[in-house]
Order: C-alpha cells, then structure tokens, then sequence
C-alpha cells in the first residue's frame, strides 16, 4: 500500500502538470492556472516526503553549473523589493508574479526528480503545451464548417461562441464543408496570436528531438507522430497569420537541424539527407504560403527603417510623428504606392513602434540602472514620467523582454537571468555532446534557445509566459540529468 500511494500520487501529479502547462498560454485562465499549480505544488510536496531519494538534484555536483544561477536569480527576486525604488509596488509585483514563477520552477525541479515513479515524457510534454493549437484547430474546422455562423469574426470571445453554436443548433446545424474559407485568418478565442505562438513554438522545441532520435534510431513510429504533432503547430501559427509565431517555429526548427551537425556520432547519409530534406521543404513551403496570404510581410524592412529614422524615440512617444518625420519617410519611399507609403506611416505604431519602444526603453535604462519597482507597468510610467502625462502614443511595455527586464530589475536582475540562460546552455550541451541520443538534452537546448531569442522582441519574462519558462527548464534540466545513457 506504501508503494502504491506515491505511484498514484505521481501519476496525479503528471497529469496535473500537464494540464497546467497546456492552460498557460491561454488567455482568460488565470484563476484556472493558480489552481492547478497550488494542487500540483501539493502532490509534488506530498510524493516527495513519501519517496525521498538519496540521489537529490539539487545535490549534484554535475547540476551546480545549472543550480547556483538558479538559485541566485531567484534570491535576487526575493530581495530586490529591499532595494527597489518603490517598495511596496515591489512587493506587489513580487507575489502576483516573480512568485509564481518561483512556484512554477520549485514544481519543475519536484516533478523532474520524481520522473522515475510516473514522469511526463517529452510527447507527453510537447502535446500538453499543444492544447491551444488543437483548441485552435477545432474552432478552425468548426468557423471553415459553418458552425460558428455564416458571418463569424475572425476573433470571438468564448460567450460569443456558445451563442454561436447555440444559434446553428436552433437553426437545425446548417453546415457543410467549405463554408468558410479554410485560410482565413481565424485565430479563435485568444484576440492575442502571441500566446498561440508560445504555445505552438514550444512544442516544436519538445517534438523536434524526438523525430531526429527516431529518424537516427529507425523508431519511424515517434518520428511520425512527433512530425505530425510539428506540422499541425506549423499549420495553426500559418493560419492564424502570426508572424512571430512562425519566425520562431522556424527558428527552433532549423536550430535542432543545426544541433545534429554537431553530434559526436554524427555520419551524412541519404536517410539523413532526406529527412533534412523534408523538414525543410515544409518550412520553405509554409513560410511561402504565409508571405503570399500576409502583406505585412513585405511591409516589414520599411517600417523598421522608419523607424529609425526617428532622432529622439522617447519625444516621438509623448508627442507623436512631426510632419518633418512623415516627410522624410515619404521622400525615403518615392516611387512607392500611395497605399504602401501610408501602411508604412501607420506602422510605425506596430512593427516600427516596437522599435521605438526598444529603443525608447534603452533611453530609459542609462537613468534607471538599478531597476525601478519590478512592476510590468515600469515602461509605460516612466514614459509618462518622462512625458510629463499622457503621451500621445502608449505601449504597455517595451515589447522587449530583455529591456523590460533592464528597467523592472536593473542590470543585476537581467544580468543574473542571462546568465542563468547561458549555464543551463553550456551545462546542457556537454550533456549533449556526451550522449547525443538524449532527447531530453536537445529538448532543452531548443527551448533555451527559443526563449532567449524570443525575449529581444516581446516581453516574455513575466507573468504567464516567465512560469512556462521556468516550469520546462527546470524540468528538462532535471530530466536531462537523470537520463544517464
């Protein structure tokens, strides 16, 4: 009965960790992810204290390389309020949010060390990050089917889709295939891609190695369930038209490709090639439909040099675009379409902004280099204080995470989790390079190598998106480590 109690628990317990990684990405599912985490943080607690180990991660010497930054990133985020600015505004932000991911990281690092009881394998962990892929993928196929009514906005909020479903159902389901046009940029329930996006590139850092182990192993069966599982995260980021999303997918893709040339068995073979072959052929084909059906693309390369163009970011944010600015734009694009010339002036609130915002942020930097309160509001008060008020163009952030970080923390906090990055980075790869057949290693290099990358262009170090971070990391870590051969 001992025996059976943790077993039970633990299974519990990866079933509640998985839920709690699929529902993170969500929008609307705040209260739904403190449940979770609280009763999985309770199960880990209790199937811990029942089968205590001997062997302890956080006592390897091996792991050290990986813990101490961990460890001292976290007592930063402890004692920053301290020493902030603001200290009760610190405080605050220290329980709604670096608390969490204090919690989610403590939860990642019990579940690793337990994994040989009833752990999630990394499919298990790549289709629990899918859930708001297939949530996408169902309501695409019921907006393409007509079930959401014959004149569905792109984005609905889920009342609006019961009414929906309610309504067709009064109505006697009038359906049929091909209703709606299936590459219409339906993106769901979650007015924000970027949370799809997380969810979608995740999964393809956890997929990813388990078909290039297959493809090397002849395990032909994981490999084509984890290449279907790629192709549907692909397919959804396309459809949703995030160009983020798909940016980073590719990344992450291209970056385990990248990583097998590096293997210590590594041997060119017409298998391999092939396999190199496909990967890439559905990334050039996917990326090409994207550009084709999403003119921003090709409105990118002008926005950022507008942006640029821009002397002073932090005036250009409380007092907007002077005419002078808009001239030289418009000089910069002679020759161009009336349409162009004006999406790219607009842009300078979307694409260009975010620039504009980095850079605005950096400004800020130089005069806070201590951090400010550790608030995710930071960017935009300073803006106003700087401002003197309202400015005329607001962003709630700098749509930078490394920057956001600069300013809530300071250089100490940002410089602590970089660092944190680049060792599980280093301690990661010479795991790899010792067993290169270790899945859990490459699972996570990707991730580490997303999320880095991943920060220089959205803020990603807080609240939701910093807890799944931390919840995988240091549960790849840990697994990484306990996976000897």
């Amino acid at each position: 009965m001992r025996t059976e109690q943790p077993i039970l628990a633990s299974k519990l317990l990866t079933w509640t960790f998985m839920a709690y990684l699929g529902v993170l990405p969500m929008a609307g599912t705040i209260a739904l992810r403190h449940l979770l985490m609280a009763m999985a943080l309770l199960l880990a607690v209790f199937v811990a204290f029942v089968s205590f180990r001997h062997e302890s991660l956080l006592s390897s010497r091996d792991l050290a390389i990986a813990w101490l930054p961990l460890l001292a990133w976290w007592s930063y985020l402890c004692v920053f309020p301290l020493i902030s600015e603001s200290p009760v505004v610190a405080w605050h932000s220290f329980r709604v949010d670096w608390l969490m991911s204090i919690g989610a990281g403590i939860l990642g690092l019990i579940c690793a060390s337990i994994a040989t009881l009833q752990g999630p394998s990394i499919f298990a962990l790549g289709v629990a990050c899918m859930v708001p892929v297939f949530v996408h993928w169902t309501l695409i196929l019921f907006h393409w089917s007509g079930l959401l009514g014959p004149s569905a906005p792109l984005v609905m909020t889920w009342p609006e889709i019961w009414d929906a479903l309610q309504t067709q159902w009064n109505a006697g389901w009038n359906v049929g295939i091909g209703h709606g046009n299936f590459l219409s940029p339906f993106r769901g329930f979650d007015p924000n891609h970027g949370n799809l996006g997380l969810a979608a590139t995740q999964s393809v850092a956890l997929l990813l190695p388990l078909i290039l182990t297959g493809w090397f192993q002849r395990n032909r069966h994981h490999a084509v369930l984890a290449f279907a599982g790629l192709a549907v995260c692909f397919g959804s980021v396309v459809i949703a038209m995030s160009r983020g999303a798909l940016i980073f997918c590719s990344l992450a893709a291209l970056s385990g490709l990248a990583l097998q040339l590096l293997r210590s068995d590594w041997h060119f073979s017409v298998r391999i090639s092939g396999f190199y072959g496909v990967v890439l052929a559905m990334i050039l084909g996917l990326g090409g439909l994207a550009i084709a059906k999403d003119s921003r693309w090709m409105l990118m390369n002008d926005k950022i040099q507008a942006a640029w163009m821009v002397e002073d970011p932090v005036a250009y944010f409380c007092n907007g675009p002077t005419p002078e600015l808009e001239q030289r734009v418009r000089s910069s694009l002679d020759g161009a379409r009336a349409e162009h010339v004006e999406a790219v002036l607009v842009g300078l609130s979307d694409d260009g902004g975010r620039l504009l915002a980095a850079r605005a942020g950096l400004d800020l930097v130089a005069e806070h280099p201590w951090g400010l309160d550790g608030s995710r509001h930071v960017f935009k008060h300073l803006i106003q204080e700087a401002c003197n008020g309202v400015p005329k163009i607001e962003f709630a952030h700098s749509h930078n995470g490394w920057i956001d970080l600069l300013l809530a923390l300071g250089w100490m906090g940002a410089g602590l989790y970089l660092t944190l990055f680049l060792a599980m980075m280093t301690w990661g790869f010479r795991r790899f390079r010792q067993n290169p057949s270790n899945p859990w290693a490459q699972a996570l290099l990707l991730t580490l190598v997303f999320w880095l990358f991943r920060g220089l262009v959205d803020s990603v170090y807080r609240e939701h998106a910093l807890m799944m971070q931390t919840a995988l990391i240091t549960y790849l870590a840990g697994r990484t480590w306990l996976t000897k051969t």
